[in-house]
């Protein structure tokens, strides 16, 4: 899809500039199907017996796994949608990557593995077909049903560079 686009050239505290641009987008939407319970039994020999190693474990994977997003590209961008959809709630992941060029199926592809692999291997994450019509997809797609949002905010902690909060591996 060919669009415009506007990129942030260089921002003080007087004024920002930016450009307009025109690019394709490539828009590839992962629907989380399944998330462990890390306190199942079958998880004690992967991540530890007791639940504060299986914490720092979780947390490790989770660190890298967000890591790798940043891995993605400059003309890369990610956001993550929750959808109440009856009395479960579905987590959707879309990835939009901005080229110059069309994107082709092979390129497509190869971003849809590299999605797949920088999520730990527990979690299932299935691609969505474009012709998909479930309801939770399109509210997912466009928001702008919501009646409310609510932010989840966590108090921010700062370490310094030589030292982890948990051991990464």
């Amino acid at each position: 899809m060919l669009t415009s686009i506007v990129t942030w050239e260089a921002g003080n505290t007087d004024r920002w500039t930016y450009q307009r641009q025109s690019r394709h987008i490539a828009q590839i939407i992962f629907e989380l199907e399944k998330v462990p319970d890390f306190s199942s039994p079958r998880f004690a020999r992967l991540l530890g017996e007791r639940i504060e190693d299986r914490r720092q474990a979780i947390a490790g994977q989770q660190l890298k796994m967000l890591r790798e997003f940043h891995n993605l590209g400059l003309g890369s961008a990610c956001s993550l949608r929750l959808v109440k959809d009856g009395p479960r709630l579905r987590l959707f992941v879309v990835i939009r990557e901005v080229k110059q060029q069309p994107p082709n199926d092979d390129n497509i592809k190869k971003m849809i593995e590299r999605v797949q692999r920088m999520f730990p291997p527990q979690y299932t994450l299935l691609p969505v077909q474009a012709n998909d019509t479930r309801l939770a997809l399109q509210c997912a797609l466009n928001p702008t049903w919501a009646l409310l949002s609510a932010e989840i905010v966590k108090r921010e902690e700062t370490y310094t560079s030589n030292t982890r909060p948990f051991p990464v591996s």
